[in-house]
Protein backbone atom coordinates (compact mmCIF):
# COMPACT_ATOMS: atom_id res chain seq x y z
CA UNK A 1 0.00 0.00 0.00
CA UNK A 2 1.30 3.46 -0.89
CA UNK A 3 1.24 5.96 1.97
CA UNK A 4 -1.39 8.09 0.22
CA UNK A 5 -3.74 5.09 0.09
CA UNK A 6 -3.61 4.71 3.87
CA UNK A 7 -6.54 6.58 5.43
CA UNK A 8 -4.98 6.46 8.91
CA UNK A 9 -1.95 8.39 7.70
CA UNK A 10 -3.88 10.90 5.60
CA UNK A 11 -6.41 11.90 8.23
CA UNK A 12 -3.61 12.77 10.67
CA UNK A 13 -2.00 15.21 8.24
CA UNK A 14 -2.86 18.94 7.99
CA UNK A 15 -5.27 19.92 5.23
CA UNK A 16 -2.62 20.97 2.69
CA UNK A 17 -0.90 17.62 3.02
CA UNK A 18 -4.21 15.78 2.77
CA UNK A 19 -4.67 17.65 -0.52
CA UNK A 20 -1.21 16.44 -1.58
CA UNK A 21 -2.24 12.88 -0.74
CA UNK A 22 -5.38 13.29 -2.86
CA UNK A 23 -3.28 14.59 -5.75
CA UNK A 24 -0.87 11.67 -5.34
CA UNK A 25 -3.69 9.12 -5.44
CA UNK A 26 -5.06 10.73 -8.58
CA UNK A 27 -1.78 11.15 -10.48
CA UNK A 28 0.46 8.33 -9.25
CA UNK A 29 2.25 6.07 -11.69
CA UNK A 30 1.89 3.11 -9.36
CA UNK A 31 3.97 0.73 -11.46
CA UNK A 32 7.04 2.91 -10.91
CA UNK A 33 6.06 4.53 -7.59
CA UNK A 34 6.20 8.03 -9.07
CA UNK A 35 3.91 11.03 -8.75
CA UNK A 36 4.35 13.40 -11.75
CA UNK A 37 4.72 16.93 -10.45
CA UNK A 38 4.64 15.65 -6.88
CA UNK A 39 8.02 17.00 -5.78
CA UNK A 40 7.21 20.49 -7.04
CA UNK A 41 3.78 20.50 -5.39
CA UNK A 42 5.25 19.27 -2.12
CA UNK A 43 7.86 22.06 -2.15
CA UNK A 44 5.11 24.65 -2.71
CA UNK A 45 3.09 23.24 0.20
CA UNK A 46 6.20 23.20 2.40
CA UNK A 47 6.96 26.84 1.53
CA UNK A 48 3.37 27.85 2.26
CA UNK A 49 3.54 26.02 5.59
CA UNK A 50 6.64 27.97 6.60
CA UNK A 51 5.44 31.36 5.34
CA UNK A 52 2.02 31.05 6.98
CA UNK A 53 3.49 29.48 10.12
CA UNK A 54 1.20 26.50 9.87
CA UNK A 55 1.82 23.29 11.85
CA UNK A 56 4.98 21.75 10.44
CA UNK A 57 4.99 18.45 12.31
CA UNK A 58 2.45 15.67 12.61
CA UNK A 59 2.14 12.41 14.49
CA UNK A 60 0.99 9.65 12.16
CA UNK A 61 0.27 5.97 12.85
CA UNK A 62 2.74 3.71 11.07
CA UNK A 63 3.33 0.02 11.61
CA UNK A 64 1.64 -0.01 15.00
CA UNK A 65 3.48 3.03 16.37
CA UNK A 66 3.00 6.79 16.26
CA UNK A 67 5.75 8.60 14.34
CA UNK A 68 6.24 12.36 14.43
CA UNK A 69 7.46 13.64 11.07
CA UNK A 70 8.78 16.98 9.82
CA UNK A 71 6.24 17.99 7.20
CA UNK A 72 8.73 20.41 5.60
CA UNK A 73 11.32 17.69 5.07
CA UNK A 74 10.70 15.72 1.84
CA UNK A 75 12.32 12.74 3.53
CA UNK A 76 9.15 12.23 5.56
CA UNK A 77 7.78 10.28 2.58
CA UNK A 78 10.66 7.80 2.96
CA UNK A 79 9.86 7.47 6.65
CA UNK A 80 6.33 6.31 5.85
CA UNK A 81 7.76 3.41 3.85
CA UNK A 82 10.59 2.61 6.27
CA UNK A 83 8.32 2.16 9.27
CA UNK A 84 5.14 0.86 7.64
CA UNK A 85 6.30 -0.93 4.51
CA UNK A 86 8.11 -4.21 4.01
CA UNK A 87 11.85 -3.72 3.73
CA UNK A 88 14.97 -5.83 3.99
CA UNK A 89 16.20 -3.67 6.87
CA UNK A 90 13.03 -4.21 8.90
CA UNK A 91 13.21 -7.96 8.22
CA UNK A 92 16.80 -8.04 9.47
CA UNK A 93 15.93 -6.15 12.66
CA UNK A 94 13.06 -8.52 13.35
CA UNK A 95 15.34 -11.48 12.73
CA UNK A 96 18.17 -10.28 14.98
CA UNK A 97 16.53 -8.46 17.89
CA UNK A 98 14.86 -10.11 20.86
CA UNK A 99 13.41 -9.00 24.19
CA UNK A 100 16.17 -7.57 26.36
CA UNK A 101 18.58 -6.66 23.53
CA UNK A 102 20.13 -3.27 22.70
CA UNK A 103 19.67 -1.28 19.50
CA UNK A 104 21.97 1.64 18.67
CA UNK A 105 20.76 4.02 15.96
CA UNK A 106 23.71 6.13 14.80
CA UNK A 107 22.39 8.77 12.41
CA UNK A 108 18.76 8.23 13.40
CA UNK A 109 17.08 10.98 11.34
CA UNK A 110 13.34 10.53 12.13
CA UNK A 111 14.20 7.32 13.98
CA UNK A 112 12.46 4.86 11.68
CA UNK A 113 14.58 1.90 12.74
CA UNK A 114 14.56 2.88 16.41
CA UNK A 115 10.77 2.81 16.31
CA UNK A 116 10.84 -0.65 14.74
CA UNK A 117 13.41 -1.86 17.27
CA UNK A 118 11.84 -0.48 20.45
CA UNK A 119 8.90 -2.93 20.59
CA UNK A 120 11.23 -5.80 19.64
CA UNK A 121 13.68 -5.27 22.54
CA UNK A 122 10.89 -4.31 24.96
CA UNK A 123 11.17 -2.55 28.33
CA UNK A 124 13.98 -4.85 29.47
CA UNK A 125 16.07 -3.83 26.47
CA UNK A 126 17.45 -0.49 25.37
CA UNK A 127 17.30 1.77 22.33
CA UNK A 128 19.85 4.58 22.09
CA UNK A 129 19.47 6.94 19.13
CA UNK A 130 21.98 9.58 18.04
CA UNK A 131 20.86 12.43 15.77
CA UNK A 132 22.63 15.82 15.49
CA UNK A 133 19.80 17.72 13.76
CA UNK A 134 17.92 19.46 16.60
CA UNK A 135 14.47 19.37 15.02
CA UNK A 136 14.67 15.69 14.16
CA UNK A 137 16.04 14.78 17.58
CA UNK A 138 13.12 16.64 19.17
CA UNK A 139 10.59 14.88 16.93
CA UNK A 140 12.07 11.49 17.79
CA UNK A 141 11.75 12.27 21.49
CA UNK A 142 8.07 13.03 20.85
CA UNK A 143 7.70 9.71 19.04
CA UNK A 144 9.28 7.79 21.92
CA UNK A 145 7.04 9.59 24.43
CA UNK A 146 3.88 9.04 22.37
CA UNK A 147 4.58 5.30 22.27
CA UNK A 148 5.61 5.09 25.95
CA UNK A 149 9.07 3.81 25.01
CA UNK A 150 10.72 4.72 28.31
CA UNK A 151 13.63 2.43 27.42
CA UNK A 152 14.52 4.58 24.37
CA UNK A 153 16.64 7.74 24.44
CA UNK A 154 17.91 10.34 21.96
CA UNK A 155 21.28 12.09 22.14
CA UNK A 156 21.56 15.21 19.99
CA UNK A 157 25.08 14.69 18.68
CA UNK A 158 27.13 13.40 15.77
CA UNK A 159 29.13 10.27 16.54
CA UNK A 160 32.75 10.82 15.57
CA UNK A 161 36.34 9.90 16.40
CA UNK A 162 36.76 12.77 18.87
CA UNK A 163 34.75 15.19 20.98
CA UNK A 164 34.18 18.75 19.87
CA UNK A 165 32.04 20.85 17.53
CA UNK A 166 31.76 20.74 13.75
CA UNK A 167 29.88 22.26 10.84
CA UNK A 168 27.01 20.07 9.67
CA UNK A 169 25.42 20.52 6.24
CA UNK A 170 21.70 19.84 5.72
CA UNK A 171 20.45 19.68 2.11
CA UNK A 172 17.14 21.48 1.60
CA UNK A 173 15.63 18.58 -0.32
CA UNK A 174 16.60 15.66 1.95
CA UNK A 175 17.69 15.69 5.59
CA UNK A 176 18.85 12.11 5.13
CA UNK A 177 21.85 13.31 3.11
CA UNK A 178 23.00 15.70 5.83
CA UNK A 179 26.50 15.24 7.13
CA UNK A 180 29.83 16.65 8.22
CA UNK A 181 31.44 16.71 4.77
CA UNK A 182 30.75 19.74 2.59
CA UNK A 183 31.86 17.96 -0.59
CA UNK A 184 29.03 15.45 -0.16
CA UNK A 185 26.22 17.15 1.75
CA UNK A 186 26.49 20.73 0.49
CA UNK A 187 26.48 20.28 -3.29
CA UNK A 188 23.00 21.87 -3.64
CA UNK A 189 20.83 24.28 -1.64
CA UNK A 190 21.53 23.63 2.03
CA UNK A 191 21.88 25.18 5.45
CA UNK A 192 24.84 24.87 7.80
CA UNK A 193 24.52 24.32 11.52
CA UNK A 194 27.04 23.68 14.27
CA UNK A 195 26.69 20.33 16.00
CA UNK A 196 28.34 18.57 18.90
CA UNK A 197 30.56 15.59 18.09
CA UNK A 198 31.35 12.82 20.53
CA UNK A 199 32.89 9.37 20.63
CA UNK A 200 30.29 6.64 21.06
CA UNK A 201 32.53 5.03 23.70
CA UNK A 202 32.17 8.23 25.76
CA UNK A 203 28.44 8.65 25.09
CA UNK A 204 27.46 5.29 26.59
CA UNK A 205 28.84 2.48 28.71
CA UNK A 206 29.13 -0.47 26.32
CA UNK A 207 29.63 -2.96 29.15
CA UNK A 208 26.25 -2.10 30.69
CA UNK A 209 24.18 -2.50 27.53
CA UNK A 210 21.67 -5.32 27.97
CA UNK A 211 21.47 -8.44 25.79
CA UNK A 212 22.98 -8.62 22.35
CA UNK A 213 23.91 -5.34 20.68
CA UNK A 214 22.82 -4.32 17.18
CA UNK A 215 24.05 -1.08 15.64
CA UNK A 216 22.63 0.71 12.61
CA UNK A 217 25.05 3.22 11.11
CA UNK A 218 24.12 5.74 8.41
CA UNK A 219 26.11 8.97 8.72
CA UNK A 220 26.95 10.12 5.17
CA UNK A 221 30.70 9.57 5.11
CA UNK A 222 31.34 9.57 8.87
CA UNK A 223 30.98 5.80 9.19
CA UNK A 224 34.70 5.11 9.72
CA UNK A 225 35.13 8.01 12.15
CA UNK A 226 32.08 6.89 14.14
CA UNK A 227 33.39 3.33 14.33
CA UNK A 228 36.82 4.51 15.44
CA UNK A 229 35.10 6.37 18.25
CA UNK A 230 33.34 3.13 19.22
CA UNK A 231 36.43 0.92 19.30
CA UNK A 232 35.93 -0.27 22.88
CA UNK A 233 32.31 -1.22 22.21
CA UNK A 234 33.21 -3.02 18.99
CA UNK A 235 35.99 -5.04 20.60
CA UNK A 236 34.04 -5.93 23.74
CA UNK A 237 30.55 -6.57 22.38
CA UNK A 238 31.00 -7.14 18.61
CA UNK A 239 27.57 -5.72 17.74
CA UNK A 240 25.93 -6.79 14.52
CA UNK A 241 26.24 -3.81 12.17
CA UNK A 242 23.76 -2.59 9.59
CA UNK A 243 25.70 0.10 7.76
CA UNK A 244 25.70 2.14 4.60
CA UNK A 245 28.48 1.53 2.10
CA UNK A 246 28.72 4.72 0.06
CA UNK A 247 31.79 5.25 -2.15
CA UNK A 248 30.88 8.90 -2.83
CA UNK A 249 30.48 9.99 0.79
CA UNK A 250 33.54 7.98 1.86
CA UNK A 251 35.63 9.81 -0.76
CA UNK A 252 34.27 13.16 0.44
CA UNK A 253 35.47 12.23 3.92
CA UNK A 254 38.98 11.77 2.54
CA UNK A 255 39.07 7.98 2.50
CA UNK A 256 37.29 5.15 0.79
CA UNK A 257 35.13 2.12 1.43
CA UNK A 258 38.26 -0.06 1.46
CA UNK A 259 39.38 1.71 4.63
CA UNK A 260 36.05 1.08 6.31
CA UNK A 261 35.96 -2.61 5.39
CA UNK A 262 39.59 -3.12 6.40
CA UNK A 263 38.88 -1.53 9.80
CA UNK A 264 35.99 -3.90 10.42
CA UNK A 265 37.97 -6.91 9.26
CA UNK A 266 40.79 -6.06 11.67
CA UNK A 267 38.24 -6.08 14.51
CA UNK A 268 37.12 -9.61 13.65
CA UNK A 269 34.17 -8.86 11.41
CA UNK A 270 34.33 -11.81 9.06
CA UNK A 271 30.78 -12.05 7.67
CA UNK A 272 29.33 -9.47 5.28
CA UNK A 273 25.82 -9.84 3.89
CA UNK A 274 23.86 -8.06 1.20
CA UNK A 275 20.60 -7.09 2.86
CA UNK A 276 18.46 -8.90 0.30
CA UNK A 277 20.40 -12.13 0.94
CA UNK A 278 20.83 -11.97 4.73
CA UNK A 279 21.84 -14.15 6.57
CA UNK A 280 23.86 -15.59 3.67
CA UNK A 281 27.29 -13.95 3.56
CA UNK A 282 29.66 -12.79 0.83
CA UNK A 283 33.45 -13.09 1.24
CA UNK A 284 35.02 -9.72 1.92
CA UNK A 285 37.21 -9.91 -1.16
CA UNK A 286 34.16 -10.44 -3.38
CA UNK A 287 32.09 -7.51 -2.10
CA UNK A 288 31.14 -4.95 -4.73
CA UNK A 289 32.74 -1.73 -3.49
CA UNK A 290 31.49 0.53 -6.27
CA UNK A 291 27.82 1.04 -5.47
CA UNK A 292 25.74 2.56 -2.69
CA UNK A 293 23.67 0.23 -0.50
CA UNK A 294 23.31 -1.15 3.03
CA UNK A 295 25.27 -4.16 4.26
CA UNK A 296 25.27 -6.29 7.40
CA UNK A 297 28.53 -7.15 9.15
CA UNK A 298 28.94 -9.77 11.89
CA UNK A 299 31.95 -10.89 13.88
CA UNK A 300 32.70 -14.53 14.54
CA UNK A 301 30.03 -15.76 12.16
CA UNK A 302 32.60 -17.44 9.95
CA UNK A 303 34.29 -19.38 12.76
Amino acid sequence: MHWFDNPAICRNLPVLYRAYAWYSRLMADRAHSRVPGGSRLLSVISAATKICRLPSAAGVPLGGVTVFVDLCDPRMLWVFGEVDGPSHEARILKSCLREGDTFLDVGANHGSYSLIAAPLVGPSGRVAAFEPQPRLAALLRRSFAANHFSHATVDELACAAEEGEASFYVPADNSGSAGLYERFSATSAHRRITVRTRRLDDALDGASLPGRVFMKLDVEGSELAALRGAGQLLRARHPTLLFELNPESAAAAGGGVDDLLAFLSALGYDSFSEIDAFPASTPLERLDRTRLRNLVARAGAGS
